[in-house]
Formats: structure tokens, C-alpha cells, sequence
């Protein structure tokens, strides 16, 4: 076997395991759903209960925790208890009340999203598993091109042993889908620990 041939080897293997690694992050962050609704500061009682009442009834919903405005500025408080100038220049008015639903499976978070956000009294909806789901299937698409681009490769680096270099070259786009894979993975991680701070 050439040393082009290896090298294509080599990074096929790797471009595996990148995908592997990629996989296990992504059914980790799919286990995690998580939806906040934000609602208006004129949302009446009634509505509010309705509103509680109508997503508790949806069959994705496990469950559903209000937090009034109150609950909010204390979270805050807490959140920021090491930065004082940013607690003094917030007043509790300024942060809405909300709800935070686990969907019973994380696969519908978006579709629970959908049904909630044109309700009356929410002010916006936030599904944190639909980025990360988008982020994943976009880099499992292209690394599932680079690996089959790696077999081509491969293959054809061991028919024809005399054009190997040629196929090494080509092995350098593979290097390349590798890195973006590194930068989906650190961004991922990073987006990960973003959203389990709020």
C-alpha cells in the first residue's frame, strides 16, 4: 500500500470517528429539551391559566413550571450575584414572566414551539434543542459526503497505485470537512453550555 493510500486511510478513520463522536453529542443535547415561552406583561389571569391549562394538555408536554415576574428577578439576582452594577440597573418590571415546558419527547420540542407561539399572551418562543438538531444534521451531512468521498478516494488510490498522490491531494477536501467538523463540535459544546446557564 502507497503512503498516498495510507494517508487516505487514515483520515477515512479519523472522519469516522468524528462523526461517531458527533453523534453521541448530539443524542446527549437531544436528551436535554427544554422550551421557554416569555409572556406579555398585559397577559390577564385568565389567560395565563388558559394558556397554562391548554399546553398541559398537549400530549408532547410532561411538564410545564411558571414563573412569575417576581420568580424571574430573583432568579436574575442569583444568576448575577457576582456582578452587583447589573442587578442595581434592573428593575423586577423589566423581566418577563414565563413558562418552561419539557416536552416528553425532545424530538417534538419544535412542534410544541410551533403550536405555542401564536397563542395569546406569549411574547416568544425558544426550543433549545432545535439549534442544535439544525447544527447537527447540517455537519452529519457533511461528513457523511466526506466519508464517502474518502472511499472513492480510497479505492481508487489502491486500483491505480502510480496516481496515489493525486488521490492524496484530493484527501486534503477531507481534511478540510475535518475541521469544520472540529468547529461544529466546539461550537456545539459552547452552545451547550450557553443555554444550560439560563
Amino acid at each position: 500500500m502507497t503512503v498516498a493510500a495510507s494517508l487516505i486511510l487514515v483520515v477515512t478513520l479519523i472522519l469516522l470517528g468524528g462523526v461517531a463522536l458527533l453523534r453521541h453529542i448530539g443524542s446527549k443535547a437531544v436528551g436535554k429539551a427544554e422550551i421557554n415561552v416569555w409572556l406579555k406583561d398585559q397577559i390577564t389571569p385568565s389567560q395565563n391559566s388558559e394558556l397554562i391549562d391548554a399546553i398541559r394538555a398537549m400530549p408532547e408536554v410532561a411538564n410545564v413550571v411558571y414563573a412569575s415576574k417576581d420568580q424571574a428577578y430573583e432568579k436574575y439576582q442569583e444568576m448575577f450575584a457576582g456582578s452587583p452594577s447589573l442587578v442595581a440597573h434592573v428593575s423586577p418590571l423589566a423581566l418577563p414572566a414565563s413558562l418552561r415546558i419539557t416536552p416528553k419527547n425532545p424530538k417534538t420540542a419544535g412542534a410544541v414551539r410551533r403550536q405555542i407561539r401564536s397563542r395569546p399572551g406569549v411574547t416568544g418562543v425558544h426550543a433549545t434543542v432545535d439549534a442544535t438538531l439544525r447544527l447537527l444534521r447540517a455537519d452529519v451531512r457533511l461528513c457523511t459526503v466526506g466519508l464517502i468521498m474518502s472511499i472513492f478516494l480510497l479505492a481508487g488510490a489502491l486500483m491505480r497505485p502510480a496516481d496515489a498522490w493525486f488521490f492524496a491531494g484530493l484527501g486534503v477536501l477531507n481534511a478540510v470537512l475535518i475541521y469544520r467538523l472540529g468547529r461544529a463540535v466546539r461550537g456545539l459544546l459552547a452552545a451547550r453550555r450557553g443555554t444550560a446557564d439560563t
